[in-house]
């Protein structure tokens, strides 16, 4: 699957719009992931690591 191979990668983000959906844990775990690897968008080289800024 491409959005999770993205989410593994660090390119981005899980997330939930209303409900839970059948594949969430292994989103949630792969964004984890690539958090703690200081993967691409959590790079602190990409947005000081700060994944929640808005783009200006």
């Amino acid at each position: 699957m491409m959005n999770e191979v993205m989410v593994r990668e660090g390119l981005a983000h899980e997330y939930t719009y209303d409900s839970a959906y059948e594949y969430q844990g292994l989103y949630v775990a792969d964004e984890h992931a690539a958090d703690a690897a200081s993967a691409r968008l959590w790079s602190p080289d990409a947005y000081a690591g700060d994944t929640e800024q808005s783009a200006t």
